[in-house]
């Protein structure tokens, strides 16, 4: 029950932040482009709005609930490397708006067509590639990974005991380090 409800939340934050990011770039306006101040001022309102109380708490909501969703082990595949690639580019897509944001904080403001354009674009190629990797789950040959990627280093994880549990209880086996407790 508690991973359909990570899910549900999951899917619903990636959709508000998707269309937040994709909308966002078109109303980073400039003054020249604008009717009067009070349209500039209503506008930039309202975009800063949009950033912070909805397409910044959904991004946080749906990177916690896809984190809580491979851990719990339910989306686990080698396509998940990638989509997480996406994601990322999907933040930094992210970062950028609400930095253009804060550049129209200030009075010789210029946001370029360009930008904005540029903005867009990102973010149309990174929301369809998520979109794509988790709907389609492309196999992934394995041979595009290095060996090293692939394979342990046969060494024990430190704070984990050989039964898999966690905790200090058990006493480290030869290759791990004491912790002091």
């Amino acid at each position: 029950m508690i991973v359909i409800a990570l899910k549900a939340a999951h899917i619903f934050a990636l959709t508000v932040w998707a269309g937040g990011l994709i909308a966002l770039p078109p109303l980073l306006r400039r003054k020249q482009e604008l009717a009067n101040r009070a349209v500039e001022v209503r506008l930039h309102h309202f975009t800063r709005f949009a950033y912070d109380a909805i397409v910044s708490p959904a991004a946080l909501v749906a990177i916690g609930t896809g984190t809580a969703l491979i851990f719990s082990g339910v989306m686990l595949g080698d396509w998940l490397f990638l989509k997480l690639v996406a994601v990322a580019g999907m933040g930094g897509t992210h970062m950028l708006i609400g930095r253009v944001l804060d550049q129209l904080e200030a009075p010789e403001a210029k946001p370029t067509e360009f930008r904005r354009m540029a903005l867009l674009l990102a973010a149309i190629v990174f929301v369809t590639a998520t979109l794509w990797l988790v709907l389609h789950r492309p196999v992934v040959d394995r041979d595009l990974f290095p060996q090293w990627m692939l394979e342990g280093q046969d060494k024990d994880l430190p704070f984990i005991d050989e039964a898999g549990g966690s905790g200090s209880a058990a006493a480290p086996s030869s290759g791990a380090m004491a912790v002091p407790t």
